[in-house]
């Protein structure tokens, strides 16, 4: 295993209360006995662990993104110690390490973001696609909308930095339209797009399956036919089409990378991807810590592995699939269920045949003179999907006898 990047939880408490929140309000509520800030005394400790696992693994950059909960609660003075402290220890070590903040914008100031820049932290704000959705999830504890604030953070980076780039998770009531013309409205340069943290026994109750394919392909033929100077880059449509010219790229939802990211929370603690605590409360939790413990630790966590190797350990009905290579099981999030763990399907599975094989056939025609691109016929596709679940569960049925 190799690991490039930590998603350091510099707070534990959010100062908003967005009701999808993996982190407050889909049943994990260990951030309770969390310290509400990582200690500027574990920051050296991190540093050198870090050093040390650059030089054992032979990396020479690495990424930190600072998170939470909200991660501007522990101040701007806060990632300044925290930047000297990296300048200190990483002095003459040829080695770099690459910080990004992702947060909700409303703590945002003119100071902040001029103080972030010249920290060369990267700033990302997350935001959902309409102000009427914003209103209505992403709202402070009072329920009061954060949607004013949110908008001010992204104007202000526009602003002093000459670009914005926002997260957003996909919500089937927006209109995909609506949605993009935000995007533009706002100016956004960089969009990455989420699918929702639902698996196999929660996505009875919020069932978006069979809608999200479409709204991403209605969401993708907006993108894909702009010719605007405004089009913001969208990573989700971008990554998919390099995977489908054979390119060597991917993330966690798609593709052949491998889950090289750890979380270490604000006590220290060395877990894997923290979204995987919607599956089962605690499931995240580890005997690892920076106090006593190297970063290589996560090799011992099953779940950390299980993660890392997601999109190549794949399930039984997944491995015969035409699009193997380019889906590669989806976020692996999205394949657990009391019953079976991770040896699931994504609940998205059919969306996102719908999706890809889309955006292929976009692509066979705006290009298929220069590649030869084959393609594909999304009812065979769901056919064959729809059998090797059948196969799958059958063979299931037969050993328990």
């Amino acid at each position: 295993m190799k690991i490039n990047s930590i998603v350091l939880k510099t707070a534990s408490l959010c100062n908003l209360n967005c009701s999808y929140c993996y982190v407050y309000n889909k049943g994990d509520d260990t951030y309770k006995n969390m310290p509400k800030i990582f200690a500027k005394s574990l920051i050296p400790i991190l540093l050198k662990r870090i050093l040390e696992y650059m030089e054992k693994k032979d990396l020479k950059k690495y990424n930190i993104i600072f998170h939470g909960g909200e991660p501007l609660l522990a101040g701007i003075e806060y990632y300044k110690y925290f930047i000297s402290e990296y300048q200190r220890t990483f002095k003459d070590t040829f080695k770099e390490i690459n910080f990004i903040m992702q947060t909700n914008g409303t703590l945002l100031n003119e100071k902040y973001v001029h103080d972030l820049n010249k920290l060369s932290i990267s700033i990302g704000i997350s935001m959902d696609g309409t102000e009427k959705t914003n209103s209505k999830y992403r709202v402070y504890h009072n329920n009061k909308s954060s949607y004013k604030e949110i908008k001010n953070g992204i104007d202000l980076c526009n602003m002093i930095l000459g670009n914005s780039g926002v997260l957003s998770v996909i919500n089937i009531e927006d209109k995909p339209s609506d949605v993009y013309d935000q995007y533009k409205k706002l100016k956004i340069s960089f969009v990455n797009l989420l699918f929702p943290d639902e698996n196999h026994d929660t996505i009875i109750i919020n069932d978006t399956r069979g809608k999200i394919g479409k709204w991403l392909v209605e969401m993708f033929n907006l993108w894909f036919f702009d010719k605007s100077a405004e089009r913001p880059e969208i990573l989700l449509f971008s990554t998919l089409i390099k995977l489908i010219l054979s390119l060597p790229e991917g993330n966690d939802v798609m593709g052949k990378r491998f889950g090289a990211t750890m979380i270490i929370e604000t006590n220290g603690d060395i877990q894997t991807n923290d979204t995987l605590r919607v599956s089962k409360p605690g499931i995240t939790h580890s005997k690892f810590n920076i106090n006593k413990d190297n970063l290589d630790s996560i090799e011992n966590i099953k779940l950390a592995e299980l993660y890392y190797y997601a999109h190549h350990r794949l399930p039984f009905m997944c491995q015969n699939c035409d699009l193997e290579e380019i889906c590669a099981g989806g976020y692996l999030v999205n394949r657990y269920s009391k019953k079976n763990g991770f040896n699931n399907e994504s609940v998205y599975c059919e969306d996102l045949a719908e999706f890809i094989c889309h955006v292929q056939n976009i692509i066979a025609v705006e290009i298929y003179d220069e590649l030869k691109l084959e393609k594909l016929n999304l009812s065979n596709l769901i056919n064959n999907i729809r059998f090797n679940k059948a196969k799958y569960h059958e063979n299931i049925y037969l050993q328990s006898f």
